[in-house]
């Protein structure tokens, strides 16, 4: 997620200006908008060790974590084996998981 700059010094109103600039450094503050995540579903039809599952994104993921696992699957995320092209995943089942894939960047 690309967060949107506001183009606050070409806003001739000075009050329309002050307005923006508190959105604008509220946004700068908050914590989760300083992430860049992408929501996957990913479907196993069996139990998968060391699955590579292509991210497309345009960098390294340093952060992952589940929303949803179906099935009572237990997920392991390998976080030493991602790379710039796949996230790597071990399912004990087969199943469905809901995840969010992406960086953050620390203050």
């Amino acid at each position: 997620m690309n967060i949107l700059r506001l183009l606050i010094k070409e806003m001739n109103d000075r009050y329309v200006r002050q307005n923006f600039q508190r959105i604008q450094d509220y946004t700068d503050k908050s914590n989760i908008l300083r992430g860049n995540l992408e929501f996957v579903e990913i479907e196993f039809t069996q139990a998968e060790t060391n699955y590579k599952y292509k991210h497309n994104l345009d960098f390294t993921p340093n952060l992952a974590f589940l929303a949803w696992v179906s099935d009572g699957a237990a997920v392991t995320l390998n976080y030493d084996e991602f790379d710039s092209d796949n996230i790597d995943i071990t399912v004990d089942q087969a199943c469905t998981i809901r995840l969010f894939i992406g960086s953050y960047k620390k203050t």
